[in-house]
């Protein structure tokens, strides 16, 4: 009876670990945008499509300004000099100063909480307003912040997991095993 059970539980098992899809080995792109939310991205903003990894994602963050890290659980982002993200230009005040991190190719779980690692984070101004999510994106305006060399931003990110197609037949599997060996009895 107990080998019975043990191919059901083995494809269960499988079928969960194929559920897991955390940031390590995803491609994300990052979108500078200076006007609004749906401006152009900025052409010196870093944008691009990125493989995260161990180490740091993203080199070059809006001219330079900082660095972007990211792993399973955070990004962490790292300013390289001091200066302020502007409030407007000739054309008029901006709406939106900032970026938008998303999933390229939709391998990522969908992004159930982003919040501001206070303790991590010595960034003064910075504040939770300024951070929103959706399930495939996160976006940080920071129009007018004032930041300084050293400072950082760190973000917790969590997700919820998504049974992929590739999952849903093992999990079957295992679901028919266990009706047939009950059946059996």
């Amino acid at each position: 009876m107990k080998k019975s059970l043990l191919v059901p539980a083995l494809a269960l098992v499988t079928a969960a670990s194929a559920w897991a899809s955390p940031l390590t080995g995803s491609q994300i792109r990052l979108e500078y945008r200076v006007g609004t939310i749906s401006s152009s991205p900025y052409p010196t903003g870093g944008n691009g499509d990125y493989l995260v990894g161990a180490g740091v994602e993203v080199a070059d963050v809006a001219d330079g300004a900082a660095t972007m890290d990211i792993s399973d659980d955070r990004i962490v982002i790292r300013f390289r000099y001091t200066n302020a993200f502007g409030l407007g230009d000739s054309a008029g005040p901006f709406q939106f100063n900032g970026w938008v991190l998303s999933d390229v190719l939709g391998q990522v779980d969908a992004f159930s909480a982003v919040s501001v690692d206070m303790a991590a984070t010595t960034l003064a101004d910075f504040s939770p307003v300024q951070l929103s999510f959706n399930a495939n994106a996160i976006t940080v305006n920071w129009k007018g912040l004032n930041f300084e060399e050293g400072q950082q931003l760190v973000l917790d990110l969590r997700t919820n997991p998504v049974p992929e197609p590739g999952g849903l037949p093992l999990m079957l599997a295992g679901l028919l095993g266990i009706a047939l060996v009950r059946l059996k009895r």
